[in-house]
């Protein structure tokens, strides 16, 4: 979100289109008038170089030769989208920033068998009664490995941790741990500019 303003100013010829919710697209429009940028943002809206594609009203969207299904992870402050991507013959599951609930979800077959899932975790399991990442519907490695373990993904691909120790590479080893002590697949905590290849 915090993004967009930057994107518009930098690439003012570009045909930007936002994949969003309608909740979303507001939220844009209200960004825009208080950071003062009304005059580019809705300048540009009369040149068409801004579409939205609401996808709360969609169930596929296709990009190039990409399949993408939009997944509503029922987030409890503000709407959210994880999804599912297919590709060539792979499958990409992504859970969005909340992971909390996803075993209690009802469509977990489509979330099944992926060869890349990506998942958050807050903390390791050992620090959840300091650091409370449920409080903010976030879960810990640990519960992140059981949902690897569950819907019985090939390979794990951990983010949105909670990064501002001082060794961030010791962090992110002990999440690794803490994911593997559940899930026996493959699993990867990015640090920055990492490179994963996704074939």
């Amino acid at each position: 979100l915090l993004g967009i303003a930057h994107i518009l100013r930098i690439h003012k010829s570009w045909h930007l289109t936002i994949y969003c919710s309608r909740d979303m697209a507001d939220r844009i429009e209200k960004l825009m008038s208080l950071i003062g940028q009304e005059k580019l943002y809705h300048r540009q809206i009369n040149e068409w170089l801004i579409s939205y594609i609401f996808i709360d009203e969609i169930n596929n969207i296709t990009i190039g030769d990409r399949e993408l299904q939009p997944i509503n992870m029922y987030s409890q402050k503000n709407e959210q989208y994880g999804f599912i991507l297919h590709y060539s013959d792979k499958k990409i599951v992504f859970l969005g920033d909340e992971a909390i609930d996803v075993l209690q979800r009802d469509d977990q077959d489509s979330l099944s068998d992926a060869d890349r899932l990506l998942c958050e975790a807050f903390c390791t399991d050992t620090e959840k009664e300091t650091k409370e990442p449920y409080k903010k519907w976030h879960i810990t490695g640990k519960d992140a490995g059981n949902i690897g373990k569950t819907l019985r993904a090939k390979n794990m691909i951990i983010s949105h941790i909670r990064d501002n120790t001082e060794n961030k590479i010791v962090q992110r080893d002990e999440i690794k741990k803490d994911v593997e002590s559940v899930y026996s697949g493959k699993v990867y905590v990015p640090h920055d500019n990492d490179t994963i290849d996704l074939r």
